[in-house]
């Protein structure tokens, strides 16, 4: 397949045998199942179709499949086809967002929203306050950034992450747009001091 990844518990095999023996009673196919780390197995037969190409449904195990078939007959068993494999995978994925925390104030006009999730994933943000939304990919290693527009206030961030096998997570958080005006306060220790008592250390915090 083009994306071994699924979260369908059963795929159909397409076969295709010589058409000089198509439905042919003598000859039947086997299917083998090979586990991660684990030898061949054969799971099942299935006849031959009338027409050169046999589908034959197949149940899959989590994890990884790697499926042969072989063409039994009067003359014996075949070599096996080349390998297909398929991932049957059924765990939502999981989002760790490293930048902002929630409920930060940012004072930009759009956040950057950055972290890891499940490799190859469809990355999708969306302001539901605004409507906004953007989509990108998670990396080889999961990590993922994308910048999404914000407005002024509070902002609901609803961030998905779609995997290979087409599993959906997700996570919520909220960032609020400051206005990027600059404001500071001063105080002290001590506001009063006798003359008496110098010299008196006293702390000032900006």
């Amino acid at each position: 397949p083009d994306e071994p990844y699924t979260n369908q518990p059963s795929i159909d095999l397409a076969v295709t045998v010589p058409p000089e023996i198509a439905g042919d009673p003598d000859y039947r196919l086997r299917v083998y199942l090979a586990l991660e780390a684990q030898s061949p197995a054969p799971i099942q037969e299935a006849p031959l179709a009338r027409l050169p190409t046999t589908v034959i449904p197949v149940e899959l195990t989590d994890g990884i499949n790697d499926l042969t078939v072989t063409l039994v007959g009067p003359g014996g068993e075949s070599d096996p086809s080349p390998v297909v494999r398929y991932v049957l995978d059924t765990k939502k994925p999981s989002i760790k967002l490293t930048a902002p925390e929630d409920g930060r104030t940012v004072n930009s006009k759009s956040v950057s929203l950055e972290g890891r999730s499940q490799a190859r994933s469809t990355m999708m943000a969306r302001n539901a306050t605004t409507g906004d939304s953007i989509v990108g990919t998670a990396d080889g290693d999961g990590r993922f950034k994308l910048a999404l527009p914000i407005a002024m206030g509070t902002n609901r961030i609803v961030i998905t992450a779609t995997d290979p096998a087409g599993n959906v997570g997700e996570q919520k958080i909220s960032v609020v747009r400051g206005s990027g005006a600059l404001r500071a306060s001063l105080s002290a220790s001590f506001y009063s001091i006798k003359r008496s008592a110098l010299p008196e250390p006293i702390r000032l915090t900006v």
